[in-house]
């Protein structure tokens, strides 16, 4: 039997916060490869709060604050958090978690989104910001592991904007530098994924392009060929199953693919 100290030794905690993108993709667990339709040995906690624009389901969510191995999972509603009755689902962090561990890394995954908010609800002392929950519950999931290995910080927001008029690449510039002190990781890692250029053009994918050239410390994942799906498909289908897992583990294809797994492996390297 494998304790429950021995499971969280040494692990490397992969922070992902931004909007729902974080978890999207909402296909059923049999859509992904064999080895990825039950549980897989690398820990993660899952704190996941979507919020769909569809009518049905309205505000769907999943959440769970403990520990466990990486698997499809069930999606609840806003109104009642309890996963309900239906396919097992899965996203992109599916795929990276099986990664990650191919590569010699024994990932912690600690998510936490919230689908339809601007950067400011991440951004510390800024108006609508919630960043001291947000790291509060960051700092607490960290705190359980067992001599953690450096954190690295993906973060997946751009859609719904900024929020105050502020440019993306100020805001995430604030975010970067309090999170690193906050969790003591001065050198802390990050991925930026950049909005893909098919769902949208301008400002904030520019800005998050912007923001990563100016920390050497940061990187940009990006899968231009993904779009958001609604058709054809279910109605609560964020972006779709390939253009996930090309985002998560490619191939890498120049302009068009840039992983979060290449991106995690310049990072650690």
């Amino acid at each position: 039997m494998i304790r429950r100290s021995d499971m969280l030794f040494r692990r490397r905690p992969i922070v992902r916060i931004g909007q729902s993108n974080i978890a999207g993709g909402y296909r059923p667990a049999t859509d992904w490869p064999a080895r990825l339709q039950s549980e897989q040995d690398a820990v993660r906690v899952y704190n996941l709060f979507c919020h769909h624009q569809e009518a049905s389901p309205t505000g769907a969510y999943a959440r769970n604050d403990t520990w466990h191995r990486v698997a499809p999972w069930q999606m609840g509603t806003s109104s009642d958090p309890t996963p309900v009755s239906g396919p097992l689902t899965g996203n992109w962090g599916l795929d990276l978690a099986d990664a990650l561990l191919g590569a010699g890394e024994n990932p912690a995954f600690v998510d936490y989104c919230i689908g339809g908010v601007g950067l400011a609800y991440y951004t510390p002392g800024v108006t609508g910001t919630n960043y001291p929950t947000v790291i509060a519950w960051i700092q607490a999931r960290i705190s359980e592991l067992v001599s953690p290995l450096d954190p690295i910080l993906i973060i997946y927001q751009g859609e719904s904007g900024v929020g105050n008029g502020a440019a993306w690449d100020d805001y995430m510039a604030l975010i970067a530098a309090q999170m690193r002190a906050d969790l003591a990781s001065t050198n802390m890692g990050i991925v930026v994924v950049q909005i893909p250029a098919t769902y949208m053009t301008g400002a904030i994918p520019t800005a998050q392009a912007a923001y990563v050239a100016s920390d050497a410390r940061s990187r940009l994942a990006y899968a231009h060929d993904s779009t958001f799906v609604t058709d054809p498909g279910p109605a609560d289908l964020h972006i779709d199953t390939e253009s996930g897992r090309r985002l998560a583990i490619g191939p890498d294809n120049g302009a068009v693919v840039r992983s979060v797994l290449t991106c995690l492996k310049e990072l650690l390297a």
